[in-house]
């Protein structure tokens, strides 16, 4: 299944900033959880402070 960058960026923005879990954000948006994981993780590293 392919994903587009914007469907990548939802789901990782659904789990860092909408308070999900990765199954839930999965499941909203039709997607297994090692995608949305994969996608949740640039946006977890660029909100961190250096």
């Amino acid at each position: 299944m392919r994903t587009t960058k914007a469907l990548r960026r939802a789901a990782g923005a659904a789990v860092c900033d909408g308070s999900r879990t990765v199954v839930q954000a999965g499941r909203d948006l039709h997607l297994p959880w090692p995608i949305v994981q994969n996608a949740a993780h640039p946006e977890r590293t660029a909100k961190l402070p250096r």
